[in-house]
């Protein structure tokens, strides 16, 4: 058990295994405040008992090509509250998460004309080693938050009710924020592109720090059986993970 985040919560590792060449398990997220209430025929009381709530998120985490493949719900555990449960294990060590995008994703921004392009920066951008015409952007953005004392800076560029597409170079404004953003080296908020689709066709709009490769499945489990609840959520993973080809 360790106490992680600002506000402490209270994160267990359990069902840990290894097989097929990946680890998993789940972590569990224990609540001792804010407990919901028991319904009783004369009204609805405490819980009749005192052991903090258990809520899992479960996880399968290749082991050949760093793959992991993690439920996602933030209102039990964040992949960023996983990061810090390692910590407190090996303070030492240095973890990363890098997202995985659908190939779709990088296929259309690819196709499409783009029409507009927002991204947010927080830090302070580095400028070194980029050729002239990226530098330009990066080092504008860092003299606008030393000049203005800001937090972050989001600009964004557009063709507004003009016809037609930004140039290509626009999209390498993009190609670059996510490097930046997949390498670390930046803290990017905001990657999002307006991708002209053809007349009488709605443009697509594509995050390009949010199109991750994600999987929805609605589990409707009715039985009061967490153990089970856990082997569901464990086999999803297992079956999502087992598709998915090695990821360099």
């Amino acid at each position: 058990e360790r106490n992680v985040g600002p506000e402490d919560a209270l994160v267990r590792l359990e069902n840990f295994e290894e097989d097929e060449g990946a680890v998993f398990g789940q972590l569990i997220r224990g609540q001792s405040g804010n407990r919901p209430g028991q319904m009783l025929p004369e009204g609805t009381g405490n819980l009749p008992f005192t052991e903090p709530l258990g809520h899992g998120i479960a996880f399968r985490y290749r082991l050949r090509d760093g793959l992991l493949a993690i439920q996602f719900d933030t209102k039990i555990l964040s992949p960023s509250r996983m990061m810090d449960y390692l910590y407190q294990h090996n303070g030492q060590a240095e973890f990363r998460l890098r997202p995985v995008l659908r190939s779709d994703a990088w296929e259309r921004f690819a196709a499409l004309p783009l029409r507009k392009l927002e991204v947010a920066v927080a830090g302070h951008p580095n400028a070194s080693d980029l050729d002239s015409q990226h530098e330009s952007v990066w080092q504008n953005i860092a003299t606008m938050k030393e000049a203005y004392g800001a937090d972050m800076v989001r600009f964004q560029i557009s063709m507004g009710h003009r016809r037609g597409s930004l140039r290509d170079g626009a999209k390498d404004v993009l190609r670059e924020a996510f490097k930046r953003h997949q390498n670390g080296e930046d803290d990017i908020r905001t990657i999002k592109g307006i991708l002209e689709t053809g007349d009488g066709i709605p443009n697509d709009e594509i995050d390009l720090m949010g199109t991750l490769f994600d999987v929805k499945e609605i589990f409707h489990f009715d039985e009061n059986d967490f153990p089970r609840f856990y082997t569901l959520r464990r086999d999803l993973l297992g079956t999502i993970l087992r598709s998915l080809p090695e990821h360099s």
